[in-house]
Formats: C-alpha cells, structure tokens, sequence
C-alpha cells in the first residue's frame, strides 16, 4: 500500500491507543516522563528531520493519556459485598437466566447491574438500590453487579432520546415476540439491535460450532444494513450523492438504536469513510479507515479499547487484508469461505485467549449460515412497520423469518455433534502471552507487508495453548473462591475431580475459575465431575464448562432438579451416572455417597451427595453439599472419623445438627466456601469456636498441596 494514500490518522491513532493504554496501565506519571523524553530528545540534531512528524503523534499520546484519567472514582468495592449504589441508567434489556441487565456508569466506570425479577427500567430512570459486585474484569472493563428488584427504588427521568430508544425498542421486540416463537424471537432480536441473550442450548450450539461471531452484532452485520439501504434508496434517490448521505444517516441511526455498540460504531465509521472516498474519488487505505475508527474509540469508548470485541474485530480484518488476497477462488461460496478462513486463522489464538476453544468447523459454515442470519436480520428490519401497514404482507414477513429462523436452528442441532466441536485448549499461558505476540508479529508483519510472516506469527500465537505446563503439585486439593458457591478440585497421579461449579449470578464465573486453574496446572479436561445437587450456585456454571473443557464422566443425585441438568449433558453428549438414595460408588480415591435422609422425600439440599477422599499416605477430605439438618443427621449415621479437612456444609450455615457432625468427624481443620460477608458469630453462639472453619470469602483460594510428601496450606494464591 502507498504511503501516499494513507492518512495521518494511521500514525495518530495507534499513538492515542497507546497512550491510553500505557496511562491505564502504568499511570501517567510514566507518561509525563515518556514525553518530558521526547521534548528533550526533540531539540537534538539527530531527531531534527523526523522530529516534526510526530508531534500529531505526540498530541494523540497525550489525547489518549488523558482519557485514561479518571473522574469521579467510584465507590471502593470489594469483591462479593454489599454495597449502596446511585446511578442513572445508561440502557436496560431482559437478559439470559431470569436477569434484566441495566447499564449504568459509576464514576468514570461503566458497570452493568443484573437484576434478579421483575422489573421495568429504561434509560434516564435513576436508580437506588443494594447491590454487590459479582466480579471486577479487567481495569478498563464493566463492573458487574447484582441485585434483586426488590432492593431497588427507581425514580424516572425526564424524557430523553435514550428513553425513547429504549422504548422504540422495546415496542419493536416486543412484536417481534408476538409474532415468532420464543427461540427464533430471541435470535432474531440478538442479530437485529444486540438485545437479550438467545436461548442457551442455540448458544451452546454457535461457541461449538465456531458461529458465534454471527450471533454478535458487528461490522458484518453492520454493513450489510448499510448495502441494503443503499441498494433500497437507489429505487427512489436518483443521485450517488444523496443515496451516501441518506445511506450514512441510516447506519448512524442504527448505530443509535444499538447504544451506539462499539463494533457498530467502528464499523459505521468505516462505511463512511469507505463511501467518502469513493463519492470524492480519493484513494481508500483501509488502514486509514481502521485507525480512523481505533481514534474513535478511544475517544467515545476507551473502556473498550483492547477488550475481545475489539481485538477479535481488527485481527478479523487484518487476516482479511493479509490472507485473502491471496486466495483467487472461482466460486462464490469458495470465495466465502476462504474469507472464513482468513479470519479463523487470525482470531485463532484470541479465541483460545478468551473463550479456551476453536472450532474449525466455523470454516466451512460461515458461508451457509450467514444468508439465514441476513435473511432474518433484513426481514426483521422491516417487518414490525409492515405489520402495522399492510398486515397481510406482514404476517408473509413474519413466516418466512420464522422458516428461516426454524430451518437454522434445527440445523445448528443437528450439526452440533461433528467431530472435534470445539477444539479445547490444553494449557493456559501468562495472560497477555498471545497478545504480545500478536501486537510485536503483525505489526512487522506490516511493515515488511509479509504475509508468510503473518501467517508465522498467528500459528506462533497458537502453539502456547497446546503446550502443557509442569503440573505444580503431582497430588492437591483446592477450594476456589467463587463467591456464594462451590467448586473444589482434587489432583492425583491419575485423575482430575472436581466438585460442583456454580456461584450466585450465572456460574460463568465459577466456570471461568476452574477453566483457569486447570489450565494453570497443565490439566487438559476433567477426569469426573461430581455435581452434589442441583441448585444454581452449585452447578449454574455447567453450560459454560462443557463448551471449555472436555468433561469424561459426571456424577449427579436423583431429584427433580438434576432432570435440566440430565437435558444438558444429553445434548452434549456427556456420559453421566445418576446415584440413587443410598447408594456408594468408587472413583480413584474418592468414596461418593448419596446420603438421602428420606429417600425420594429429600429435599434438594439435604439429598446432596457427599465425597469422602482419601490420598494414599495423605490426608482424608470429606466435601458436603448444602446439607440442613435432615441431611446432616443422616450424614452422622452413616459417616466415621477423624478426618483432616471437612468442607462444612450450606456455605457454614449452622444447624442444629452441626456440633453433632463436628463431633462424629473430628476434624482437624474445617473450611468453606463463603462470600465476603458470610457471618461465622454463630460458632462462637453454638460453643464451637475451636472448629471456626477457614473461608474462601475472606482469604481466597484454599489449597492443600504435597510437597515433599507432605502436605501444606497455600492461602489465597
């Protein structure tokens, strides 16, 4: 590519982007002194004839230091408590899990409240509520908090254009709903506007699949409704100019109608800059349109600056740019898929960064899944208004949007069980590991404009997730911190057991943990895992593991609750055993017993199953469920002591049948996996302060490791 046809904007963005990254990262005083260097450096005679050229991209530094400052701070949260939180809402949907997700701003920070029930919330409404924050992702990213609705005191808000968005939206899903089916609703309102979550098995069905980027709505999506309108407009619009302008105005009121997501916004500025080029006849850089759109983002959006949407978008198009050039396919869809191609081969080693899977099967169908998701996005575009103009012509939208909708998703079912969908990763390196490879190897990619370089250093960037890490202990127990809910991990020579993955929002974060941790310890999948009952915080982050990581053998109670879970594992295949009342099985070294009180009449909690594990020459570890007291007292009369680790059952919430239990088992150390605010006063109330347990909510992980051939407590690492 000519220099010559590049705008400055190439030189400034990527400065501005680095600026607030770095700011973000190592604060600005390190900034200062970077460009303190460059004054300095400038009035020398060695940097006399390229100094004056980068003085824009100085100013685009110091722009992008800048907008890493904070405002207002917000309140001081830690994780899993209590907090009191004002705000106004930015926008709201009805999410996946019974959840309505409302975006607020705290501070300079964005945050995204989940609401648990029902509730009607619109952008502008200000928002009084108890909340507490789920997780805290990255330094730039949202804050995630949860509450209940019955926690919250909202006051509307004067009319505004966000409300009327939030409302127009609102009215449209809302037909949408009327007239489809729940399932292709969901999906169709998901490709059309970003709003809600599609139904859990479709979405489980698009990550194996590798077809999730269909599911987001991006630049593909994007440019596709700025084609449509261009090619409608030119039925009524005589000239090229007015179809550009009228063209850019719609993709700017889409990109409003969206919240202005940052993909959409991105890929809006693009099409404009494409198209203004074109209308004027001036040569098109498409690094001058990437960077003109990385500058807007740091200036609109800073807190999406490197985040996956972000990253996985430009390492899609610079695979584009660099690989499909070079395939001269003849056919159509061959073209597509080769474009496919390219942007797997690029994204590869983020997706394994960010979601710990590939599908190679995204390759190939891409290009026949994407007609059925622009066929609905473009009926659905125009249906609602068409429904209340002419209704026959509408309800004929409607049913072929349905057909569509139906005809796909029976077909992502029925593909979902090809071979190697999706490909796990088999180690987790340092996080930033693919980053920095990709961030150093395609920008001399660039430069050299190498394309074998480029592809050299996407395969580079892959490798690191298929190379095993030295285990860090041959034999472990650890009880990791997930908040209000359970996950336990049991390490032999031979096999991988873990206990329960959920926690109290949607056990994506539990699932996220244990994917961390065994990676960490150079674990490729779990040998078996045991879900002690069927309550959300115990097992809600099952969804989410099965498409991560492969899962052999899972072990779960006879009750009503395991019937979704029973569903679940069915559709993905999984081998499972279900353990009647009273029953025992063996696995490894662990001992798993269904200690039912009352057979059939259990509760869900006092049916938890219980693992009585035993190292050989080691420790023994008896991990309980959610056991109250009917529970318990059959847990007495069917278990012995001493032991070394008990994991108290409910979270430590006493009974009155725990000094009972406590002195069947003897143990010499208690744990539990509690949030941050779990109160343990009632051990000293009960007498039993000698047996006050260690917690994961205050001190973190748990982790009892071999070392030597003796085994020792690791806190909080």
């Amino acid at each position: 590519m000519r220099a010559a046809t590049e705008a400055p904007v190439v030189y400034v963005a990527p400065a501005a982007a680095i600026g607030y990254l770095l700011a973000d990262q190592v604060g600005v005083i390190v900034q200062a002194v970077a460009l303190a260097a460059f004054l300095v450096a400038h009035r020398s005679r060695q940097l006399a004839h390229w100094a004056p050229a980068l003085w824009w991209p100085t100013l685009a530094w110091t722009v992008g230091t800048l907008s890493a400052l904070p405002g207002a701070a917000p309140p001081p949260i830690r994780a899993d408590s209590l907090v009191r939180i004002r705000a106004v809402a930015v926008g709201s949907e009805r999410g996946h899990f019974g959840m309505h997700r409302v975006q607020v701003r705290l501070g300079h920070r964005p945050a995204e409240l989940r609401i648990a029930g029902r509730c009607r919330i619109h952008a502008g409404t200000a928002i009084h509520c108890l909340a507490r924050l789920a997780h805290r992702p990255g330094s730039s990213g949202p804050l995630v908090l949860a509450t209940r609705a019955d926690l919250i005191a909202a006051e509307r808000g004067p009319p505004s254009a966000a409300s009327l968005r939030d409302r127009f939206v609102a009215a449209w899903t809302a037909r949408l709903s009327r007239e489809l089916t729940p399932r292709v609703a969901s999906l169709t309102s998901r490709v059309l506007l970003a709003r809600g979550d599609a139904d859990a098995t479709d979405l489980a069905n698009h990550r194996r699949l590798g077809l999730s980027h269909l599911l987001a709505v991006s630049g593909l999506h994007t440019v596709f409704v700025a084609v449509l309108t261009s090619a409608l407009l030119a039925l009524v619009l005589p000239t090229s100019r007015q179809r550009y302008v009228a063209t850019v105005v719609v993709v700017v009121c889409y990109a409003w109608l969206t919240r202005f997501h940052p993909p959409v916004t991105r890929a809006a500025i693009g099409y404009a800059t494409w198209r203004w080029c074109r209308e004027s006849g001036r040569p098109f850089a498409i690094t001058s349109a990437l960077s003109a759109a990385a500058l807007m983002t740091v200036l609109l959006f800073p807190e999406d600056l490197g985040s996956p949407s972000f990253c996985l978008s430009y390492m899609a198009v610079a695979g584009l740019a660099f690989i499909r050039p070079a395939a001269k396919l003849p056919h159509l869809v061959a073209r597509y898929a080769g474009a496919s191609l390219s942007a797997q081969i690029a994204t590869a080693a983020l997706s394994l960064e960010y979601f710990g899977a590939i599908s190679l099967w995204g390759v190939l169908l891409t290009p026949l899944a994407l007609p059925f998701i622009l066929g609905m996005l473009a009926l659905a575009a125009i249906g609602p208004p068409l429904a209340e103009l002419a209704p026959p012509l509408g309800w004929g939208i409607f049913a072929a949007i349905e057909f569509l909708g139906t005809t796909y998703l029976g077909a992502l079912n029925t593909l979902a069980s090809l071979p190697s969908a999706p490909i796990h990763a088999m180690a987790a390196p340092p996080p930033g590991t693919a980053m920095l490879i990709l961030g150093v190897g395609v920008s001399l990619a660039a430069v050299l404009a190498s394309r074998k370089l480029f592809l050299l250093v996407c395969l580079a960037a892959v490798v690191p997730f298929f190379i095993a890490a030295p285990g860090q202990a041959a034999r472990s127990f650890r009880l990791l911190a997930v908040g209000h809910g359970q996950c336990a991990v049991f390490r032999s020579a031979s096999t991988t057991l873990v206990i329960d993955c959920g926690d109290r929002i949607d056990g994506r974060f539990a699932a996220r943990r244990l994917i961390h941790t065994l990676r960490r310890s150079g674990l490729a999948g779990i040998d078996h895992l045991v879900l002690t009952h069927g309550h959300a915080d115990h097992c809600s982050g099952l969804p989410e593991l099965l498409l991560r990581t492969p899962v052999d053998r899972v072990w779960l109670p006879e009750a009503p609750k395991s019937a979704p879970l029973v569903r679940l594992l069915r559709r993905h295949g999984v081998p499972f055993t279900v353990m009647h009342a009273g029953t025992q099985a063996r696995i490894d070294n662990a001992l798993l017993l269904a200690v039912h009180p009352c057979g059939d009449l259990a509760g869900a909690n006092d049916g938890s199953l219980v693992v009585d594990y035993v190292f050989p020459d080691g420790p023994r570890i008896v991990v309980t469920g959610d056991q109250e007291a009917a529970g318990i007292g059959a847990l007495v009369q069917s278990m012995r002591g001493p032991v070394d680790v008990l994991v108290l059952p409910h979270h430590a919430s006493l009974t009155r049948r725990h000094p009972q239990l406590l002195a069947r088992l003897s143990p010499a150390r208690c744990v539990a996996s509690t949030s941050a605010r779990t109160d343990l006063g009632g051990f000293d109330a009960a007498g039993l302060r000698a047996r006050l347990p260690l917690t994961t909510g205050e001190l973190g992980d748990l982790e009892l490791v071999e070392h030597g051939g003796r085994f020792a407590w690791q806190i909080g690492r």
